[in-house]
């Protein structure tokens, strides 16, 4: 996911040889894209607020921005089935979308990194120097998943805190497309701040 490549590509620039072991076949988790047919939907984060945090020197200055779009519309609310003008604090942070998928920006994190797809990492193995990670030595290990990914791996090692006071909060994305020509909105999207519909 963007924490993994985030983490890889800060050690490599840090002067460390960097694994990433992804058991996807695409690099990004949650940052996601999907395309069915001529539709293009974002199944994980529908845009990026940089906030002036280390993202934002990525997205804005290091990596290539031919496909970065500014969202120049609000985002409005969803309160009691009614849709709102969202706060002005919202409307005013700069946000941002790559036109061919968000996980554009996965894709160009991971650009010059050694990352094997398709690798499921089941288990890490301590050793007197290191870790070994599918049969493969390294000095120290990053585990950068969701924490039902994480637990089994972190088990593995013998870290036996408990976790069942942790939470996860599931993300699902309903994904609709249009044959014919919409409607201008007047917001970019709508967002439910009582996360009840």
């Amino acid at each position: 996911g963007l924490a993994g490549l985030a983490a890889a590509k800060t050690l490599t620039e840090g002067g460390a040889e960097v694994v990433v072991f992804e058991r996807r076949s695409s690099v990004g988790g949650r940052i996601a894209s999907e395309r069915i047919g001529n539709y293009l939907f974002d199944t994980g984060a529908k845009s990026f607020a940089p906030r002036g945090l280390s993202i934002q020197h990525y997205m804005l200055e290091s990596l290539d921005r031919t496909e970065l779009v500014e969202v120049t519309k609000p985002i409005y609310s969803h309160t009691s089935l009614h849709v709102f003008a969202g706060s002005m604090a919202h409307a005013r942070v700069p946000r941002f979308t790559y036109l061919s998928g968000n996980d554009c920006f996965a894709r160009l994190l991971a650009n010059g990194l050694d990352v094997r797809l398709g690798a499921n990492v089941e288990g890490i193995e301590r050793q007197n120097d290191g870790y070994l990670v599918m049969n493969e030595h390294f000095d120290a290990v990053v585990i950068a998943s969701s924490l039902p990914q994480a637990e089994p791996l972190l088990w593995s090692l013998g870290e036996t805190r408990p976790l069942a006071n942790s939470s996860y909060r599931s993300c699902i994305s309903m994904m609709l497309g249009f044959a014919s020509e919409l409607p201008e909105q007047k917001y970019h999207a709508i967002v439910d701040p009582e996360q009840m519909h």
